[in-house]
């Protein structure tokens, strides 16, 4: 599949693959043009068993309170780049690269099954 190539509003672009498993590997120019990360969304990653179990561990065991879930939606998410770092995105990208791979039919992942 050929990437799919959106623009943010400050007119950086966004290039976006998927496959079948929910799996959405992006590439984003001002992060770094050439390299591949894979998506996580914060909202979607603490629904993981092994990270509630990490955080836990960590001393945050409510994660399930109404202001915890607030800030946790408004945050966004990141990219898993191949060297291990993490690169944060905004919410406003999660959503135009969700919408742009609905558009082109894939499906957004559910990682609540994942184990970290």
């Amino acid at each position: 599949m050929k990437p799919i190539k959106i623009q943010n509003d400050d007119g950086e672009d966004i290039e976006i693959k998927f496959n079948d498993d929910g799996i959405i590997e992006v590439r984003h120019s001002d992060i770094d043009p050439e390299v591949w990360g894979e998506l996580m969304e914060y909202s979607k990653v603490v629904r993981i068993p092994g990270f509630k179990a990490f955080m836990a561990e960590k001393g945050l065991k409510d994660m399930e309170s109404p202001d915890f879930k607030e800030v946790v939606e408004k945050m966004g998410g990141y990219l898993v780049m191949p060297n291990g770092q993490f690169m944060i995105i905004n919410r406003q990208e999660v959503n135009a690269i969700y919408e742009a791979v609905k558009q082109a039919g894939g499906i957004i992942p559910n990682w609540a099954s994942r184990r970290v």
